[in-house]
Protein backbone atom coordinates (compact mmCIF):
# COMPACT_ATOMS: atom_id res chain seq x y z
CA UNK A 1 0.00 0.00 0.00
CA UNK A 2 1.45 3.83 -0.83
CA UNK A 3 -0.18 6.43 0.55
CA UNK A 4 -1.94 7.14 -3.12
CA UNK A 5 -4.08 3.70 -2.33
CA UNK A 6 -5.11 4.15 1.21
CA UNK A 7 -9.29 4.39 0.64
CA UNK A 8 -9.14 7.43 2.82
CA UNK A 9 -13.11 7.01 2.95
CA UNK A 10 -12.46 4.00 4.70
CA UNK A 11 -9.53 4.89 6.82
CA UNK A 12 -9.31 5.41 10.29
CA UNK A 13 -6.76 7.83 10.97
CA UNK A 14 -4.68 8.71 14.20
CA UNK A 15 -3.40 11.94 14.33
CA UNK A 16 -0.92 12.55 17.36
CA UNK A 17 0.68 16.39 18.40
CA UNK A 18 -0.48 19.26 16.29
CA UNK A 19 -2.28 19.95 12.34
CA UNK A 20 -0.51 17.79 9.57
CA UNK A 21 -0.73 20.44 6.68
CA UNK A 22 0.25 18.25 3.76
CA UNK A 23 -2.22 15.74 4.77
CA UNK A 24 -5.21 18.13 5.80
CA UNK A 25 -7.45 17.67 2.42
CA UNK A 26 -6.83 13.42 2.73
CA UNK A 27 -7.18 13.76 6.66
CA UNK A 28 -10.63 15.35 5.92
CA UNK A 29 -12.02 12.61 3.92
CA UNK A 30 -11.20 9.77 6.59
CA UNK A 31 -13.88 7.88 7.89
CA UNK A 32 -12.70 8.33 11.75
CA UNK A 33 -10.12 10.48 13.11
CA UNK A 34 -8.43 10.19 16.53
CA UNK A 35 -6.48 13.45 17.94
CA UNK A 36 -4.31 12.61 20.62
CA UNK A 37 -2.31 15.37 22.02
CA UNK A 38 -1.19 16.10 25.57
CA UNK A 39 -2.45 19.78 25.80
CA UNK A 40 -5.06 21.58 25.03
CA UNK A 41 -3.04 24.76 23.95
CA UNK A 42 0.19 25.25 22.03
CA UNK A 43 1.70 28.65 21.60
CA UNK A 44 -1.71 29.92 22.54
CA UNK A 45 -3.70 28.38 20.02
CA UNK A 46 -6.55 25.84 20.69
CA UNK A 47 -5.56 22.18 19.84
CA UNK A 48 -8.05 19.21 18.93
CA UNK A 49 -8.19 17.15 21.52
CA UNK A 50 -10.34 13.81 21.34
CA UNK A 51 -7.94 11.97 23.60
CA UNK A 52 -5.45 14.14 25.88
CA UNK A 53 -2.72 11.76 26.36
CA UNK A 54 0.77 11.26 26.99
CA UNK A 55 1.69 10.51 23.43
CA UNK A 56 4.55 7.15 25.18
CA UNK A 57 1.31 5.55 26.30
CA UNK A 58 -1.96 5.57 24.59
CA UNK A 59 -3.29 1.98 26.52
CA UNK A 60 -7.16 3.38 25.86
CA UNK A 61 -6.42 2.52 21.78
CA UNK A 62 -6.60 -1.16 20.97
CA UNK A 63 -3.63 -3.31 18.83
CA UNK A 64 -3.63 -2.93 15.10
CA UNK A 65 -6.87 -0.13 15.17
CA UNK A 66 -5.86 2.27 13.31
CA UNK A 67 -5.21 2.36 9.14
CA UNK A 68 -2.59 5.74 9.36
CA UNK A 69 -1.12 7.25 12.06
CA UNK A 70 0.32 11.09 11.18
CA UNK A 71 2.08 12.99 13.02
CA UNK A 72 4.05 16.85 12.67
CA UNK A 73 6.52 18.53 15.08
CA UNK A 74 5.61 15.83 18.04
CA UNK A 75 8.52 13.27 17.85
CA UNK A 76 11.19 15.95 18.31
CA UNK A 77 9.14 16.84 21.87
CA UNK A 78 9.19 13.31 23.15
CA UNK A 79 11.36 12.32 25.72
CA UNK A 80 11.46 8.94 24.63
CA UNK A 81 11.02 8.69 20.92
CA UNK A 82 11.25 4.83 20.65
CA UNK A 83 8.90 4.56 23.45
CA UNK A 84 6.79 6.61 21.95
CA UNK A 85 6.60 5.40 18.25
CA UNK A 86 6.43 1.51 19.67
CA UNK A 87 3.35 2.19 21.58
CA UNK A 88 1.94 4.04 17.91
CA UNK A 89 3.28 0.57 16.26
CA UNK A 90 1.51 -1.42 18.37
CA UNK A 91 -1.69 0.58 17.28
CA UNK A 92 -1.26 0.33 13.44
CA UNK A 93 -2.33 -2.47 11.87
CA UNK A 94 0.05 -4.79 10.18
CA UNK A 95 0.84 -3.08 5.95
CA UNK A 96 -0.41 -0.14 7.83
CA UNK A 97 0.93 3.86 7.13
CA UNK A 98 2.79 6.07 9.15
CA UNK A 99 3.55 9.79 8.04
CA UNK A 100 5.73 11.98 10.00
CA UNK A 101 7.21 15.75 9.86
CA UNK A 102 10.41 16.21 12.05
CA UNK A 103 12.45 19.23 12.06
CA UNK A 104 15.48 19.25 10.37
CA UNK A 105 17.84 20.87 12.95
CA UNK A 106 20.21 22.83 10.03
CA UNK A 107 16.94 24.69 9.34
CA UNK A 108 15.46 25.67 12.71
CA UNK A 109 16.40 27.41 16.04
CA UNK A 110 18.20 23.66 17.22
CA UNK A 111 21.15 24.09 13.96
CA UNK A 112 24.07 24.61 16.39
CA UNK A 113 22.95 21.13 18.07
CA UNK A 114 24.75 18.10 17.20
CA UNK A 115 22.42 15.20 16.17
CA UNK A 116 21.57 12.83 17.93
CA UNK A 117 22.98 9.09 17.66
CA UNK A 118 20.65 6.47 17.24
CA UNK A 119 22.25 4.34 20.03
CA UNK A 120 21.40 7.77 22.65
CA UNK A 121 17.78 6.82 21.66
CA UNK A 122 18.17 3.33 22.51
CA UNK A 123 19.61 4.14 25.67
CA UNK A 124 16.62 6.09 26.54
CA UNK A 125 14.27 3.61 25.62
CA UNK A 126 16.16 0.77 27.56
CA UNK A 127 16.51 3.27 30.77
CA UNK A 128 12.52 3.68 30.36
CA UNK A 129 13.46 7.49 30.20
CA UNK A 130 10.05 9.34 31.57
CA UNK A 131 8.25 11.94 30.50
CA UNK A 132 9.42 14.32 33.74
CA UNK A 133 13.60 13.86 32.20
CA UNK A 134 14.99 17.22 32.41
CA UNK A 135 18.56 15.99 30.69
CA UNK A 136 18.42 18.34 27.47
CA UNK A 137 16.33 21.26 28.85
CA UNK A 138 20.00 23.39 29.81
CA UNK A 139 21.05 22.04 26.55
CA UNK A 140 18.28 23.30 24.64
CA UNK A 141 17.57 26.78 26.06
CA UNK A 142 21.23 27.39 25.72
CA UNK A 143 21.26 26.50 22.08
CA UNK A 144 18.14 28.34 21.05
CA UNK A 145 18.68 30.61 18.58
CA UNK A 146 15.59 33.24 18.00
CA UNK A 147 17.01 34.82 14.84
CA UNK A 148 15.33 31.28 13.24
CA UNK A 149 12.25 31.22 15.33
CA UNK A 150 9.46 31.62 13.29
CA UNK A 151 6.55 31.83 15.91
CA UNK A 152 8.80 34.61 18.37
CA UNK A 153 10.03 37.60 16.93
CA UNK A 154 13.00 37.78 20.41
CA UNK A 155 14.46 35.76 22.72
CA UNK A 156 12.44 37.77 25.29
CA UNK A 157 9.46 36.83 24.00
CA UNK A 158 10.68 32.78 23.16
CA UNK A 159 11.33 32.49 26.83
CA UNK A 160 8.34 34.05 28.53
CA UNK A 161 6.20 31.44 26.83
CA UNK A 162 8.42 28.81 26.80
CA UNK A 163 8.65 28.99 30.52
CA UNK A 164 4.79 28.50 30.95
CA UNK A 165 5.53 25.04 29.98
CA UNK A 166 9.20 23.51 29.38
CA UNK A 167 7.78 20.13 29.27
CA UNK A 168 5.71 20.14 25.52
CA UNK A 169 8.39 23.45 24.17
CA UNK A 170 11.66 21.60 24.35
CA UNK A 171 12.98 19.53 22.17
CA UNK A 172 14.53 17.28 23.46
CA UNK A 173 16.25 15.37 20.64
CA UNK A 174 17.91 16.47 17.11
CA UNK A 175 17.06 14.86 14.01
CA UNK A 176 18.69 14.83 9.92
CA UNK A 177 16.74 12.42 7.48
CA UNK A 178 19.79 9.70 8.31
CA UNK A 179 18.68 9.39 11.71
CA UNK A 180 15.03 9.26 10.50
CA UNK A 181 15.55 7.11 8.40
CA UNK A 182 17.71 4.84 11.09
CA UNK A 183 15.35 5.04 13.63
CA UNK A 184 12.66 3.81 11.70
CA UNK A 185 13.94 0.87 10.19
CA UNK A 186 15.28 -0.14 13.51
CA UNK A 187 11.86 0.17 14.49
CA UNK A 188 10.40 -2.32 11.79
CA UNK A 189 8.93 0.48 9.52
CA UNK A 190 10.02 -0.21 5.54
CA UNK A 191 10.29 3.20 4.62
CA UNK A 192 8.54 4.39 1.46
CA UNK A 193 9.72 8.01 0.87
CA UNK A 194 11.79 10.59 3.08
CA UNK A 195 12.92 13.75 2.12
CA UNK A 196 13.83 17.23 2.92
CA UNK A 197 11.41 19.60 2.93
CA UNK A 198 11.74 23.70 3.98
CA UNK A 199 12.40 22.91 6.97
CA UNK A 200 11.55 19.20 7.39
CA UNK A 201 12.59 15.57 7.55
CA UNK A 202 9.29 13.85 6.15
CA UNK A 203 8.88 10.33 6.34
CA UNK A 204 6.34 8.16 5.14
CA UNK A 205 6.62 4.56 5.94
CA UNK A 206 4.66 1.04 6.38
CA UNK A 207 4.54 -1.33 9.37
CA UNK A 208 5.81 -4.68 8.06
CA UNK A 209 6.29 -6.46 11.33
Amino acid sequence: MTIRRVDWEQATILKIGGRVRVLDGRITQAKKVIEVNISDTYHGKNNVVDIKADAHSLPMLSDESVDFIASAGTIEHLTNPLKALYEWKRILKTGGLMYAGIPYYKKTFDHTRSVTPLGHLIDDYEKNIGLDDKTHIEEFMKNHDSTRDFVYPDYDTWYANYMTNPQIYTHYHVFDLSLVREMMTYLGFETIKIFYSAVDVEYYGRKIK
